[in-house]
């Protein structure tokens, strides 16, 4: 069933005491909710208006149909006094007489907007509206203010203040409490009376940003190293971060680890190295510039007498060796994916490289700082620069990354 819970008090008096002819009219402001007590917003609602003297059980004096369009709060407002009549022993409101006694409302309430009335409930008018009620004194000279308002407001003591209550709270019990009328109890669903255990933290360790609890378990982790470049100290040059195993080479063989990524901070000229994948796994001399190579698992350092570290391999970076030492070898970059070269462009010719059908020169003597990484996005298509059959091995190291 449909329930109406007022919003900041059932009825607002339409009262203009200095008018000639008060007006006939109560403003009534309600909020409609179904069964759970969520509201119900935008719908067409039907209102029957009932006004009782005596008790809630006796015949309506008054009875007004009214049509209202609830808001997206599920607040309505409605003019009791000008709905269609349904019925009452008075033909008019007007001729009700605010006087006589004590005055009840109900509310009942069709949610789909038709004539299929729920009862929502009913209350004592606990004040009857000031200017509907003068409106009856007009043969009246004068009259004490006060007493004309108490009366009006069928005060039966006429004492202002004894009708003033109080709210109540006791946090022991739950228990929310009005003066000598409801109570409720307001139940907080919390397993302890800790207040302060359901505060959590925020930690970030450089890679992970982690939702702590006060007891140090951890309920949520965002790990930012899933991310590309999301390692601390990530860069184009070192795109997963610059913390890991770091190693001194010096002569003699080293065969980087199934599972790890070796990248070169410092090395000679050249560098001797070979792969499984690349020129049949023959040694080849390989420049270091412009940015240092990156190795992959499997690949084999000779005699290398270089710097560097290794990281564990991750999805979100894939380290590539490509050999375009053929003259009809050519590299396309695949869809989706960004290609930085870090390695294999000396300072002589093939400080070239043909992209797309254009040689590009990105490395020259005495200029090489001026190029670090080059950026090659999906679809791009490399291969060895033009002239260049001379040349001998052309091999590049780097790293695809998703767009």
């Amino acid at each position: 069933m449909n329930k109406l819970f007022s919003l900041f008090g059932l009825l607002l008096w339409t009262s203009v005491v200095s008018a000639q002819v008060p007006p006939q009219s109560i403003c009534y402001q309600a909020v409609a909710t179904d069964a759970d007590g969520r509201v119900l917003p935008d719908t067409q609602i039907g209102i029957l208006i009932s006004i009782i003297p005596g008790a809630p059980g006796g015949t309506p004096v008054w009875t007004e149909a009214h049509k209202s369009l609830t808001d997206e709060f599920g607040l309505f407002n409605l003019n009791i006094g000008e709905g269609v009549r349904m019925g009452g022993t008075v033909a008019n409101f007007e001729d009700i007489n605010w006087g006589s006694g004590k005055y009840f409302l109900r509310v009942d309430m069709d949610v789909a907007g038709g004539t299929n009335y729920l009862p929502m409930g009913i209350n004592q008018m606990l004040s009857v509206p000031y200017s509907l009620y003068a409106g009856n004194a007009g043969q009246s000279v004068k009259a004490d203010t006060a007493t004309v308002a108490l009366t009006a407001l069928n005060d039966q003591d006429t004492d202002p203040l004894n009708e003033i209550q109080s709210l109540q709270y006791d946090a022991t019990s739950g228990m929310l409490s009005i003066d000598g009328a409801n109570a409720v109890t307001i139940n907080v669903d919390d397993a302890d009376p800790n207040p302060t255990n359901e505060i959590q933290s925020m930690n970030y360790d450089g890679e992970s940003l982690s939702l702590v609890a006060p007891d140090g378990s951890v309920s949520s982790t965002i790990n930012f190293g899933d991310h590309s470049f999301g390692r601390r100290g990530a860069s184009f040059d070192f795109p997963q971060g610059i913390f890991g195993e770091y190693k001194v080479l010096t002569m003699g063989i080293y065969t980087v680890p199934f599972g790890k990524v070796l990248y070169l901070t410092g090395a000679p000229k050249e560098v001797l190295f070979s792969h499984p994948a690349v020129a049949g796994g023959n040694l080849l001399t390989h420049p270091p510039t412009p940015n240092m190579p990156v190795f992959p698992a499997g690949s084999v350092l000779t005699n290398c007498q270089c710097t560097g570290f290794e990281v564990p391999e991750e999805a979100t970076v894939q380290p590539v060796v490509i050999d375009l030492s053929d003259s009809s070898a050519e590299y396309t970059v695949p869809a989706g994916k960004v290609l930085f070269v870090k390695s294999g462009l000396s300072n002589d010719d093939s400080g070239k490289i043909n992209v797309d059908g254009f040689d590009i020169e990105f490395f020259r003597p005495n200029l090489s700082r001026w190029t670090r990484v080059v950026t090659l996005p999906g679809g791009s298509v490399i291969k060895k620069p033009s002239g260049s059959i001379s040349l001998g091995s052309f091999v590049l190291t780097g790293y695809l990354v998703d767009m």
